[in-house]
């Protein structure tokens, strides 16, 4: 089975040197590409949300919202195929090399900083919208409790978490928002400067291979949000 490893990447600010980056899967090196995009694109995805399930507040069973969200990601995409021969389980680790500044004596002005994201692990058979669009109802008819008051349905970790009936745990997938960088938690959204490392967990659940957070557990209900869904839409639109 062959799978996309795929890479947001873009500079935020620049000093004077364009990032390097290498990628290891258990230690052996893969592939290395430049960071020199500083562009962001919007991605889409409308869907109707049925408010549905047996423990609905009364006037909100039954109803049917049209939704459209927009986001934006970095322009530069690196997509990497990767066969299933080359997936272990064990460790994801993208080094960034990025000692870019003006440090002098204790005192820095300037530097390069730059955003990784999105970062995801998908099979590319699944990487078309109509699979997409299966996925994301199936996961979210398995959580069938929502809150009346949060009609945004654009879900974090934790707000997902409130909605799951059995209190069963929560995990990204396929779109990871939270990092080990440098050994230390830290968002997706965040930029980053400096020479880093993020690293993954790479594990095999129901016959796939994936990614996740190395403080998550690969179990409960996989959070397949909006934003990643707007993402993975769009690329597969592309590759089509």
């Amino acid at each position: 089975m062959e799978y996309i490893l795929g890479i947001g990447n873009r500079i935020h600010e620049f000093y004077k040197k364009e990032p390097e980056v290498s990628i290891f899967i258990n230690g052996i090196l893969q592939e290395e590409f430049t960071i020199s995009n500083t562009e962001q694109s919007i991605v889409e995805y409308s869907f109707t949300r049925e408010w549905k399930g047996v423990r609905l507040f009364s006037d909100t069973l039954g109803m049917k919202q049209e939704i459209k969200r927009t986001y934006n990601v970095p322009k530069s995409m690196k997509l990497f195929y990767l066969d299933s021969e080359k997936l272990k389980p064990g460790t994801l680790q993208i080094k960034v090399d990025n000692a870019d500044s003006n440090y002098t004596n204790g005192f820095m002005t300037k530097s390069t900083t730059v955003q990784m994201y999105p970062i995801f692990l998908i099979p590319v058979s699944m990487l078309n919208t109509d699979t997409l669009e299966k996925l994301c109802n199936r996961i979210e008819d398995g959580a069938v409790l929502f809150d009346k008051a949060d009609k945004q349905m654009n879900y974090s970790v934790s707000s997902f978490r409130n909605f799951i009936e059995d209190e069963s745990p929560v995990w990204e997938w396929p779109v990871i928002t939270r990092y080990l960088v440098n050994g230390k938690a830290q968002t997706s959204f965040d930029f980053m400067g400096g020479s880093f490392t993020l690293e993954f967990d790479i594990y095999k659940k129901h016959g796939l291979f994936a990614i996740k957070n190395k403080d998550d557990e690969a179990k409960g209900y996989p959070l397949l949000n909006q934003n990643a869904m707007a993402i993975l839409n769009t690329l597969a639109g592309k590759l089509k």
